[in-house]
């Protein structure tokens, strides 16, 4: 009876631990293999690119109280991608390339992680518009485009906020990069 109750409990703490996290999680893995001839030897080198996209789960409010309740389009995703190369014939993966999406304007830029920071990337163009460094401020980046620096951050929603001093209107502006909708 003693054990009876134990595995009882035991499912029902694993049952409700399992329904804290109100986040869809999507992870996708693809690996391809490039061999390349150079006329001397062929070489075959690995590519693996991890996507995952992460959302909040919001149910509809009209069915508040049923048991299968339909679920909201998610208005904020995050998209973070993975590229792993292997260049040699060992196991491991050479190097690794992390990047997210984000939107300002109707635009998409890739925030491609760097030793001391990241580069923002126009994703239609692939070309630089800025560079965000680690500041000495856990959290804080000083941001720099051809036309302006500043100080940005990431805020409680996932974007990317830079306020930065405009000297032709000598006001202090505000730019925030907006998770991609997918």
């Amino acid at each position: 009876m003693k054990t009876l109750i134990y595995m009882s409990l035991f499912m029902c703490s694993g049952f409700l631990l399992a329904q804290e996290d109100d986040r869809d999680k999507q992870k996708e893995t693809t690996t391809k293999t490039v061999t390349i001839n150079n006329g001397e030897k062929t070489i075959e080198n690995k590519v693996k690119i991890t996507t995952t996209k992460s959302a909040n789960v919001k149910l509809a409010e009209s069915d508040k109280h049923k048991i299968n309740q339909k679920r909201l389009d998610a208005t904020n995703t995050k998209i973070s991608k993975t590229i792993a190369l292997d260049v040699d014939n060992d196991p491991f993966y050479d190097s690794k390339i992390k990047m997210v999406r984000l939107k300002q304007n109707g635009k998409i830029y890739n925030f491609v992680k760097s030793t001391s920071g990241f580069q923002v990337m126009d994703a239609a163009t692939n070309t630089k518009f800025g560079t965000a460094k680690s500041s000495n401020e856990a959290g804080r980046y000083q941001f720099k485009t051809a036309h302006y620096t500043g100080i940005g951050y990431f805020n409680s929603s996932g974007d990317f906020v830079i306020e930065y001093y405009d000297k032709a209107s000598n006001r202090l502006l505000t730019r925030t990069f907006i998770l991609e909708n997918k």
